[in-house]
């Protein structure tokens, strides 16, 4: 092997070598120096400090990085002898122990004399403080620093790479704005760190909501977009509902509670007109028509503002005598066990008899008196009508029976909730066992302390706590154990579509062995058809609830099927109703 660095008979020569070596010797960056075959013929200590292999590594044939180096560099360059005698580039190198890293190569080859095979010089430095350094500009270039989301210039560019992708008519999209109805008071009065908390939970919240794919951008200050994609209309109008309805979930903040509202634009966007900034133009409009609404509304374009606000009043109105004038009425869907065919309870659910408007739906107004408050003493007289109709059917025999009632957020957080569940029963007379509260496991889950501390007092009294939709929140598993909660409710989603879907149908069986294994009752909802009972059977699922055991009927008919059980065995029905 030739030793470039052997000694000569010319002691100013030599000096030059010793020099040059001292150097090489203390350069920070990789050197190598091979022959014509890729063979290492000198190597630096930095060499060895960045690719972890030493001399006796390199020189007995067992770098096995270098081979790798060798294909990148020359996927990159035709050969070796390139334009100039020299090739600079980025490869990834196999570190010793460690896996790939990316380094900065370059080779220069060296002038030898003629009919000499050519040799090489490689220099290579690790990267990958610098590749992660671009890494993360790219992403303060891209995201909101505060909440993590995409910022408005980003949110615009991929909303125009997503309307240039939709098939025309195959997809219902919409665009969502959301301005936050006066936080500048919550700077002023609390301020700009509690605000900024507040930001950051909004922005959880709606992440939460995000559908695969959606886009989600804080355009600046305390505005949010939305891009929302699904399979159909009533689909996209559910998603933008349950935007709107997370955010009215109370935050947190400096251990206060406070009612977040805001002022929302929605545009549906047409496929076969992929016009963004026409989108934007439109919900943003609709956005601040909204705020001149007075807020805590959604205004869509192309919609009279005035009409909109005009119609939300009215049915404001109307609601706040609904109580006063009866014509609330509770509707009873039953429950079933699996094993004996038997109804084991009702779930109650609200129905609005209008004289005007006719049968209202929930949908059409829980949302308002959410918003209004309305919904504290809507709550009250459902759960005290319910118990009497149950009292009713338990002294005559029609028992043992129970009731499930739904509390929204805003109920289960009122302070009073346990004192007016124990004041109802005692003044119905009803055993609290018979009682089943059905609380989302978001509204369990929000603000966990107080919430163990609502569900224990509850279970004190003796009434039982069913946790509903689960799988579709957010429950964290270690929390779940601790709750005093008897039941868990499958959301209907999960169900729909099983057996023929393997992820509702794994999803389902999963929650079951997840109900059992912390002995809980099980539940299924939105049971419809023969093959999900079977299905729900076969894995031991303790209850079902759904359109094939009987819609939501009134009390009247709730009783007559009660009777006919009492009479005679409940069969099973064959199909669906």
């Amino acid at each position: 092997m030739n030793d470039p660095m052997r000694q000569t008979e010319n002691p100013h020569q030599n000096r030059q070598q010793w020099y040059a070596k001292q150097v090489l010797n203390s350069l920070m960056e990789a050197v190598a120096v091979t022959d014509s075959n890729l063979r290492f013929l000198y190597i630096n200590p930095a060499f060895t400090k960045v690719t972890n292999y030493t001399w006796e590594d390199v020189f007995s044939g067992t770098f096995e990085g270098w081979t790798q180096v060798m294909k990148d560099a020359a996927h990159l360059a035709p050969s070796l002898n390139m334009a100039e005698g020299q090739w600079d580039g980025e490869v990834w190198l196999n570190r010793k122990g460690s896996g790939p890293v990316p380094v900065r190569l370059r080779a220069r080859q060296i002038e030898t004399t003629r009919g000499t095979a050519p040799q090489f010089i490689w220099t290579f430095q690790d990267i990958t403080d610098h590749k992660n350094m671009e890494h993360n500009l790219h992403v303060r270039m891209e995201r909101d620093p505060l909440t993590g989301l995409l910022n408005r210039s980003t949110f615009q560019r991929q909303l125009e790479h997503a309307a240039a992708k939709l098939a025309n008519g195959t997809r219902s999209v919409g665009l969502l704005f959301l301005d936050i109805d006066r936080f500048k008071n919550i700077n002023d009065s609390l301020g700009y760190q509690a605000g900024d908390e507040i930001m950051h939970l909004l922005a959880r919240r709606l992440m939460l909501c995000q559908g695969p794919d959606d886009l989600i951008a804080r355009m600046g200050g305390d505005e949010f977009a939305l891009f929302l994609e699904r399979e159909h209309e009533e689909a996209l109008w559910s998603a933008i509902q349950h935007v709107l309805s997370v955010l009215k979930e109370p935050v947190h903040v400096q251990q206060q509670e406070l009612f977040v509202t805001t002022s929302a634009g929605v545009t549906v966007c047409t496929p076969e007109h992929r016009d963004v900034t026409a989108w934007i133009e439109l919900t943003d409009a609709a956005m601040y028509q909204a705020k001149d609404l007075g807020g805590d509304t959604c205004v869509v374009s192309g919609q009279d503002a005035h009409r909109v606000a005009r119609d939300r009043m009215q049915l404001e109105t109307k609601l706040r005598k609904a109580l006063m004038n009866a014509e609330f009425v509770l509707y009873y869907q039953p429950q079933v066990s699996i094993a004996s065919g038997k109804i084991t309870g009702f779930e109650v659910l609200l129905r609005w008899m209008n004289p005007e408007l006719g049968m209202v739906l929930p949908s059409a107004f829980i949302p308002l008196a959410e918003e209004t408050g309305m919904i504290v003493a809507i709550g009250e007289w459902v759960l005290r009508t319910a118990c009497c109709q149950l009292k009713t059917w338990l002294d005559k025999g029609l028992g043992p029976l129970r009731v499930a009632v739904n509390l929204s957020a805003r109920q289960f957080q009122q302070d009073n909730l346990v004192d007016m569940v124990k004041a109802i029963l005692t003044e119905v007379q009803l055993p609290a066992e018979y009682l089943e509260l059905e609380i989302t496991e978001s509204a369990a889950m929000y603000n966990v302390q107080p919430a163990l501390k609502t569900l224990q007092a509850l279970r004190n009294l003796g009434v039982r706590i069913s946790i509903d939709d689960f799988g579709t929140g957010y429950s964290s598993l270690s929390y779940l154990k601790k709750f005093p909660i008897q039941t868990l409710k499958i959301d209907q989603s999960f169900v729909r579509d099983i057996p023929g879907d393997s992820d509702g149908a794994s999803i389902a069986k999963s929650v079951i062995m997840l109900a059992h294994g912390l002995k809980l009752n099980v539940i299924a909802e939105g049971v419809e058809w023969p093959e999900q009972f079977v299905f729900l059977k076969e894995h031991q699922c303790n209850e079902c609830q759904g359109y094939y055991f009987g819609h939501p009927m009134p009390a009247h008919e709730a009783h007559r099927l009660l009777e006919t059980q009492a009479l005679s065995h409940f069969i099973l029905p064959a199909g669906p109703h």
